[in-house]
């Protein structure tokens, strides 16, 4: 009982920790990276450099201490709940680096998409209209001016 106990200490101290980390709030921190993109122009043979932000999602360091944290506690719980908790221990780092990928290649799409339609020139003014307009009718038109400013300089 007093082991069981302990294990539900543990893995209190481990949820509240989470909620407040030395890095800051929330389970995944975001990161930029600048990349170099050298393009050559068909019609002219000029060659550009362009500087492509991308924005790269990590566990928080803070939510990976309380895991292995716990996972020393785990370690000291009797068999077989020890291994029992070190298989969910396991499953949970897992799933957070897998969520972090996601939310990764998610955040890579915008500026994709949004350095395409620059690139395509006067060609895509109908469609930087229709993106405004429905940017505008959901109410991220001030979020998504700022996004396309910080991409195309």
């Amino acid at each position: 009982m007093t082991k069981k106990l302990i294990l539900l200490i543990g893995l209190a101290v481990l949820v509240a920790g989470c909620v407040s980390t030395p890095d800051g709030k929330g389970f995944f921190i975001p990161h930029q990276t600048v990349t170099p993109q050298i393009q050559t122009n068909a019609l002219t043979q000029i060659v550009q450099t362009n500087w492509v932000t991308n924005i790269v999602y990590t566990v928080n360091p803070g939510i990976t201490g309380k895991l292995d944290a716990a996972q020393q506690i785990a370690q000291n719980v009797p068999t077989p709940w020890s291994g029992i908790a070190a298989g969910v221990l396991a499953g949970v780092s897992g799933v957070l680096g897998f969520i972090a990928k996601i939310k990764s290649d998610k955040a890579k799409l915008l500026p994709a998409v949004i350095s395409g339609i620059e690139a395509a020139g006067d060609a895509a003014a109908p469609v930087k209209q229709s993106i405004q307009t429905i940017a505008a009718a959901a109410g991220v038109q001030s979020r998504l001016n700022a996004e396309v400013q910080r991409i195309t300089g």
